[in-house]
């Protein structure tokens, strides 16, 4: 789907210095958002914690100086909490996650920004100061990444478009990162690392949450029913916050 000729006008004239801060989220509709989580605590809670994180995600955008844009999963919502004033917005285009992600910075750069940095809307910890970092690492190095927890990466900035990181990368493993530094190095291309996050996908990566998260988040799990696990055992009481959940999985990255 191509955007329209008003909504890449409004990005242009929101920021001059050409920095373009895009936040890649899931369309929020209960069932289909934090699968991996809902699989401990139901769908119902896994969606309302999904709402605040997107607004967490768009407090933080909104706190940072450059031009923004949100890129939704499977379609546009002119009337939900991303102002239209303040927020570009797009439909992200093709399948799997590294096209939608080539695709994104494709358009971007197009669009003549020279700075683009995107990020996913479940980011636990990350910070202003951490996005103003990814940029400035742009004066100096061709791409940046944030690392994430589970061996993916949080955030990808670029300078120009390499479309050669996101080729026969092994999406949502662990592999993600170390393919992609790897690419990175094949490619000859100069490297900013962002300190180590975690994203949440999983009632385990509750321990990464900050004091005040934990209580809201658990808070909406005491408030629910919970429901059949994937692996087909009820839970009927409530999560252990400490992480001493039964039928661990390994993590999946976003990215």
């Amino acid at each position: 789907m191509q955007k329209s000729e008003e909504v890449v006008f409004k990005i242009k004239t929101l920021d001059q210095d050409k920095n373009l801060l895009i936040i890649f989220i899931k369309n929020p509709i209960e069932g289909l958002v934090k699968s991996r989580l809902a699989a401990s605590i139901g769908d119902y809670p896994a969606f309302l914690i999904y709402k605040e994180l997107l607004k967490k995600a768009r407090d933080l955008a909104i706190s940072t100086p450059f031009a923004k844009a949100v890129f939704y999963s499977n379609f546009i919502d002119d009337n939900d909490i991303w102002e239209n004033d303040l927020f570009g917005k797009f439909l992200q285009r093709d399948d799997g996650v590294g096209n939608r992600m080539k695709n994104a910075f494709a358009d971007s750069f197009l669009d003549g920004f020279e700075r683009v940095v995107l990020t996913g809307s479940d980011i636990i910890g990350l910070t202003p100061e951490i996005i103003e970092q990814a940029f400035a690492g742009l004066d100096n190095s061709d791409v940046v990444l944030g690392p994430a927890k589970d061996g993916g990466y949080y955030l990808v900035g670029m300078n120009k478009l390499h479309t050669g990181l996101f080729r026969d990368i092994d999406w949502s493993t662990e592999k993600v990162l170390s393919q992609t530094l790897n690419k990175v190095k094949s490619l000859n291309l100069s490297l900013s690392l962002l300190p180590e996050l975690s994203d949440l996908d999983r009632f385990d990566d509750f321990q990464y949450l900050s004091k005040s998260d934990q209580q809201k988040f658990v808070s909406i799990i005491k408030n629910m029913e919970f429901e059949e696990v994937v692996s087909g055992t009820i839970t009927n009481s409530k999560p252990d916050l400490q992480g001493n959940l039964s039928n661990k999985q390994n993590p999946r990255p976003g990215f």
